[in-house]
């Protein structure tokens, strides 16, 4: 083992990191506003969503979000159940998993989904009796032993033994009633033969056959949820036992859900609900909060405990709300996102399948110290964000239809269009402003490109005043990409989604065409032959190659800094195979959408289809790669992916929402930082890897113990390196005080810290 001299000792310093996500970790950034019901106890609201469920302390107050992040095993939650009397929470899906959630430890159920049941799958609610839990489902009742856990039986009720949707089930009166969509269905909970169709009787009356999707009941009374013909006249009735059927009084054709308690019975429907107690009839129309959204309802004698669709879990009384969720987004409608100086922006809009814009209302996610704000703006639709580096507080979104919508200070400033801007219309004193490129330059002036413009790109100054510049009709594209300035030449690269890259070179006065360069370049290889011009995204990487993502996989411009010099051509990257002598194309049948590079200038790749990968610097070999199956990304659809440099934060911004993985590189500065640990010290429990940050890029890293003994050496990916904690022999080190050396290749710069170690 090698020996150091130790020529000085530094204080050993414990150093608390807040907020540090250690690598190899994710974080959702969902919304959970929109909610899908809830389930109230004595201390706790419970409150399922797309993503996952939330809890929500009433005591306390504190909220508690989980998802496959948190270890669930999937998304699209559809029923959620908590049952005491085992000690677990039921989570059903709608591919027909179902978790099982037991002192913090889920035991996932995937016999339905992996016998890809055909039709409906989803898991609709979920009652435990005699230590089984039966499950309502799209193609009829399962039973599940929750101790072994396994699917014990399943009951096919549809006539002639059929399936059919079963919605909801509950236990009442010595029967099971089931709500399915052939009508509202009955046997005994005693009939051995429960998994025989004939035993499932439709009740008489309600016996119209019309679909019924709920049931409550309390005390006596069973309440069941009859879905009216085309979705308009819903009833529900009610039956008290040693009585009959009859119809609850309620004046609403849109019903979405039931609930009954001893204090009351709630009847939600789209625009108010409606409490039926001793105290006669309440009506409930508005929260007073921002919309009014309620899909579900429960009435505990004090409060309205209400799921609604925008503003999460509301608790209500006589004109008082209060609403609850996790912090988070507006919605999970996200399509570009953008990292500037410890801002996220995620904007929401897009295209559909023929290109047009989406038009959806102008809206922006702000992520900032841990914190999700959304903001509106007045334009009609969102594509790409820009963040000033110069002002961070100044946020600009283009628009396909509406111009460019600029932020200040988080709130909306103002809309640009035809009558204070260059910006034109191609229907002009039409709003069809088609914007989609944007971005800053160094000096804070604002470029944006104008599909359909004479002159279609155009400057905002910081003083407000803009112009318009023509490149001489060079581009000629009705589609045009995403911008940048080349950090090393200062040239602006463009894409031209199916026609290839546009380089401008804005010369001395950027103001001014009288010195301006520029060139439109089909993407051909060096030898000539053309390459997809069918682009999808495009990123500079930090030794000045521009990488290009197509419908066809990954092209490269090597001698992108010899524009205007040479002739400019693109290259694929070549992947070696098992097979000797072949070699593939990088990602070359995925369609790729997003390319982000990373601190250690490794490439990571979103695509349409298959997901996230991480390549190394040369594109050539496979360092992760992400999908639905193996992570908890929540789509393998990828539109964009943008990285926090600082601290290797990856966001992936997909079409069913933001999710975060931590990266083990960041960017790295031109001198050593402060060279720091984290965690300091690490404490007997610690299991994972320690980071160490401040670095420069290609930094040699060794560790040593107090008497100089070598444990540990590597290169810094970017800023930063990871060490396992132990030693060159395999083994965890000891309890004691580490020294970290850190110097660049030639040894003209180094660091030295200190790292606690404690068993």
């Amino acid at each position: 083992m090698l020996k150091y001299t130790i020529l000085s000792i530094l204080c050993c310093i414990t150093i608390a990191v807040k907020g540090q996500v250690s690598p190899g970790k994710w974080q959702d950034h969902f919304s959970y506003s929109s909610v899908k019901g809830i389930l109230v106890t004595e201390d706790k609201a419970y409150v399922p969503t797309e993503e996952g469920y939330f809890i929500y302390n009433k005591n306390s107050g504190e909220i508690e979000k989980k998802s496959r992040v948190t270890g669930l095993s999937s998304y699209g939650v559809s029923s959620l159940a908590v049952f005491d009397e085992i000690n677990t929470i039921a989570v059903g899906y709608s591919d027909g998993s179902i978790d099982l959630v037991k002192d913090g430890k889920v035991t996932a159920i995937i016999d339905i989904k992996e016998k890809k049941i055909p039709g409906d799958r989803s898991i609709y609610s979920m009652l435990l009796f005699n230590g089984n839990i039966y499950a309502a489902t799209g193609f009829g009742i399962v039973v599940i032993d929750p101790a072994i856990p396994e699917i014990k039986d399943t009951y096919y009720i549809g006539s002639g033994g059929s399936s059919i949707s079963v919605y909801s089930l509950l236990q009442f009166n010595g029967s099971f009633y089931a709500a399915t969509s052939d009508g509202l269905k009955y046997a005994s909970i005693s009939d051995p033969l429960l998994y025989y169709f004939e035993q499932w009787k439709n009740t008489s009356p309600p016996s119209s056959g019309n679909k019924f999707i709920g049931l409550a009941s309390s005390g006596n009374t069973l309440y069941a949820q009859e879905k009216g013909l085309n979705g308009f006249n819903d009833k529900v009735y009610q039956f008290v036992t040693g009585g009959g059927w009859t119809t609850l009084a309620s004046t609403q054709t849109e019903i979405t859900s039931i609930s009954a308690t001893a204090q009351g019975v709630c009847v939600t429907g789209k625009k108010r609900i409606e409490i039926f107690s001793n105290g006669g009839l309440q009506t409930v129309n508005t929260f007073g909060l921002y919309s009014f959204d309620p899909c579900y309802s429960y009435f505990d004698g004090n409060y309205l405990w209400s799921a609604d669709n925008s503003n999460g879990l509301v608790k209500y009384k006589s004109g008082d709300a209060q609403n609850f969720k996790p912090n988070g987004p507006y919605s999970n409608e996200a399509f570009r996102g953008n990292w500037v100086n410890g801002t996220l922006v995620v904007s929401r809009g897009g295209f559909d399948d023929v290109g047009a814009s989406s038009w959806n209302g102008l809206l922006i996610n702000i992520y900032r110290n841990n914190q999700w704000q959304s903001q509106w703006g007045t334009g009609n639709d969102g594509y790409l964000p820009a963040i000033n580096p110069t002002d961070p507080t100044e946020i600009s979104v283009s628009g396909w239809g509406s111009g460019i919508t600029k932020f200040k200070n988080d709130q909306f400033s103002i809309l640009y269009g035809e009558s204070n801007s260059t910006l034109i219309s191609i229907y002009p004193g039409e709003p069809y402003i088609r914007c989609r490129g944007i971005c800053y330059d160094s000096d804070g002036n604002l470029w944006v490109n104008n599909a359909g413009a004479v002159k279609p790109i155009s400057v905002l100054k910081p003083d407000g005043t803009w112009t318009a510049i023509s490149v001489g009709g060079s581009i000629n594209a009705d589609r045009l990409g995403t911008m940048f300035f080349h950090e090393t030449t200062g040239h602006l690269w463009m894409s031209l989604p199916k026609t290839g890259v546009f380089v401008y070179d804005k010369g001395a006065d950027p103001f001014s065409e009288s010195d301006d360069r520029y060139l439109r370049i089909p993407l051909t290889d060096p030898s000539g032959v053309p390459l997809s011009n069918d682009i999808l995204s495009m990123a500079q990487d930090n030794e000045g190659k521009i990488w290009i993502g197509t419908q066809e996989g990954v092209e490269v411009i090597y001698n992108a800094e010899s524009a205007f010099r040479q002739a400019i051509t693109a290259q694929r990257i070549k992947i070696p195979i098992e097979i000797e002598g072949q070699a593939a194309y990088l990602l070359k049948t995925d369609a790729v959408s997003a390319i982000a590079v990373d601190g250690a200038n490794r490439k990571w790749f979103g695509t349409m289809r298959s997901g996230a990968y991480l390549q190394s610097a040369d594109g050539v070999d496979q360092i992760l790669a992400f999908n639905t199956d193996n992570s908890p990304l929540p789509s393998n659809s990828i539109l964009d992916i943008t990285i926090d440099q600082d601290n290797g934060e990856v966001f992936f911004i997909t079409d069913k929402g933001v999710i975060s993985y931590r990266g083990d590189a960041i960017r790295g500065g031109a001198e050593f930082g402060k060279v720091y640990a984290f965690p300091n010290p690490v404490r007997e429990n610690f299991n994972g890897k320690i980071t160490i940050v401040g670095l420069i890029p290609k930094a040699t890293v060794k560790i040593t113990d107090i008497n100089g003994y070598l444990v540990f050496e590597g290169e810094s990916l970017g800023g930063e390196i990871q060490w396992d904690g132990k030693n060159l022999n395999g083994r965890r080190v000891n309890t004691g005080v580490y020294l970290i050396f850190c110097s660049d290749a030639e040894g003209e710069k180094s660091a030295v810290s200190k790292l606690l170690f404690i068993h």
